[in-house]
């Protein structure tokens, strides 16, 4: 990911974000998981002003999977 030229950057961004998403694995892996993508995730945040728009995307999926979910 810190690696400019690298033409898999916003693949593998998307690939952290779904790693977040809990939605589709509960329970302890799913945990593990969101835990995991949530402690990289500041070091990460400096994408959302990268100059390509597929990584500002995905940048952004990122967060939305890293954030709290609504209470039911």
């Amino acid at each position: 990911m810190t690696d400019p030229d690298n033409k898999s950057r916003s693949t593998l961004l998307l690939l952290i974000a779904d790693l977040a998403d809990v939605r589709r694995a509960r329970g302890g892996r799913g945990d593990a998981q969101l835990a995991a993508v949530r402690e990289a995730l500041p070091a990460l945040r400096y994408l959302h002003s990268d100059p390509e728009s597929p990584i500002r995307w995905a940048a952004n999926e990122l967060e939305q999977n890293c954030a709290a979910a609504p209470a039911p």
